[in-house]
């Protein structure tokens, strides 16, 4: 017997041996554990990375909402009250700010909300209000801002059921965020209308 024909009926032996025995084949049993195994790493990483994924874009798209809507209303010519010269601030933020949102329909917010932020120069103290300023703006001795706050709330992309994981924000409950932006009023004397 040449050396080929001895490994061919070492191998026909060895098979028939394994079959006899009941041992298997350490491919075949693998070839059952991978979808399993897919199953597992689709379930445990790539669904809740996508969830996560998810809600840090749409918290991502309402700070730029936030971020513009300031931006146009710092350009306005008065602050509470809409002039020959235009709409107030509080009117460009809320059209800016709502029309964001019509876009992205999976983000419930509030209105945006703006205050105005007066810094002393000397004593570089802020005073926070709420409304248009008592009296005219004295920009020799005060810095003016306008600032932007939106509440919102942003829905899962997949929820999860809350009776498996509890309550969780983002997962099996919407997740509650506040953004904030602050903007250099240009016109500062508006500020009282």
């Amino acid at each position: 017997m040449n050396r080929h024909q001895l490994n061919k009926a070492t191998t026909n032996k060895n098979s028939s041996e394994n079959r006899r025995s009941g041992k298997r084949n350490s491919k075949g049993s693998s070839l059952l554990e991978i979808p399993v195994s897919l199953w597992m790493v689709f379930v445990v990483f790539f669904v809740p990375m996508l969830a996560l994924g998810s809600i840090t874009l749409r918290a991502t798209l309402l700070s730029l909402s936030v971020h513009d809507a300031i931006q146009a209303a710092a350009k306005a010519r008065t602050f509470n009250q809409s002039s020959a010269d235009g709409k107030s601030a509080k009117q460009i933020a809320s059209e800016v700010f709502r029309a964001h949102l019509q876009l992205f329909p999976v983000i419930a917010s509030s209105e945006i909300d703006l205050d105005i932020l007066q810094t002393n120069f000397t004593n570089q103290q802020i005073t926070r209000s709420e409304d248009t300023l008592t009296s005219s703006a004295d920009t020799s001795r005060n810095v003016y801002q306008i600032e932007g706050t939106a509440i919102a709330s942003i829905d899962p992309l997949i929820p999860f059921n809350s009776s498996i994981f509890g309550s969780i924000q983002g997962l099996t409950e919407p997740l509650n965020v506040s953004f904030s932006s602050r903007q250099m009023f240009e016109n500062a004397q508006g500020l009282n209308r």
